[in-house]
């Protein structure tokens, strides 16, 4: 049987910078994001290739010229902004080596777009 075999591209919204465990430094890549839930839960393999510093652009062109879906989470998020009851992004952090995760989804959030990225891909 062959296994699922998942393809994650995107900025630092989806490497999750400030979830612990950090698993690549220069990427500023969580073992949490969403990329690695949905893979863990689909039993897929993963190829994680999101960076803190990739741009908007670089990530839809990537996505149109392969025809992949792209999943909109700042759709997803409209109701779970910082001072919202249930905010799926972190506060500001005022240690300078944290400030990079500030604003920045946090692990509700990373949660919450690894569900729909099993729905698109479920579909």
């Amino acid at each position: 049987m062959t296994s699922l075999l998942l393809a994650a591209l995107g900025s630092s919204f989806a490497a999750g910078p400030g979830i612990d465990p950090i698993v690549d430094a220069d990427a500023q890549r969580s073992a949490h994001n969403d990329a690695h839930q949905l893979a863990e839960r689909l039993g897929a393999r993963l190829v994680d290739r999101t960076v803190s510093g990739a741009t908007t652009a670089n990530i839809v062109d990537t996505a149109a010229a392969t025809g992949a879906d792209l999943l909109r989470a700042s759709a997803l998020s409209a109701d779970h902004a910082l001072g919202s009851s249930a905010p799926w992004v972190q506060p500001f952090h005022q240690d300078l080596l944290a400030t990079g995760a500030s604003f920045h989804p946090n692990r509700a959030g990373m949660t919450a777009i690894a569900r729909a990225l099993g729905e698109l891909l479920l579909r």
